[in-house]
C-alpha cells in the first residue's frame, strides 16, 4: 500500500518535535530568521588611537626609483625636444639615469614613505 507524499511528509514531521504546526503543507517552508546584525561601537578614545595611513605621491612614484643601496634614481632632463642642437655624446649621456643628491633625498623620502 503506497502512502501519499503528504502522508510521508506528515510522518516525518511527527518525528520532529520542534516543527511549528502552522506550516504543515509540504510545499510551504517555515520562515527563516535573518542572522542578527552585529554592530561595532567604537569609543572616541579607541578611534583616536588609529593612525591614518601615509599615501605615496603617485607622481613621485612614477619619476623616482630606489636602488638597492638606498639611493634615489631619477631621469635626466633635456631629452624631449631640440635633439639636432645636441651632440650624439650629449644625448647618450642624457639617456642614462641620474642620482638625486643627498641634500634633496629627504624630500623624496617624504613623498614615497614605503619605498625605503
Amino acid at each position: 500500500m503506497a502512502r501519499s507524499s503528504v502522508a510521508r511528509f506528515k510522518s516525518r514531521l511527527d518525528s520532529t518535535e520542534s516543527f511549528d504546526r502552522r506550516w504543515e503543507a509540504p510545499y510551504i517552508t517555515p520562515p527563516f530568521r535573518a542572522a542578527p546584525r552585529i554592530t561595532l561601537v567604537l569609543r572616541k578614545r579607541e578611534r583616536s588611537l588609529n593612525v591614518p595611513k601615509m599615501k605615496t605621491n603617485s607622481a613621485a612614484a612614477k619619476r623616482f626609483k630606489v636602488t638597492g643601496t638606498g639611493k634615489v634614481r631619477r631621469g635626466k632632463a633635456g631629452l624631449s625636444h631640440f635633439m639636432r642642437g645636441k651632440s650624439a655624446s650629449r644625448r647618450r649621456k642624457l639617456r642614462k639615469n641620474g642620482i638625486v643628491s643627498a641634500s634633496h633625498q629627504h624630500h623624496i623620502e617624504r613623498l614615497m614613505p614605503y619605498a625605503f
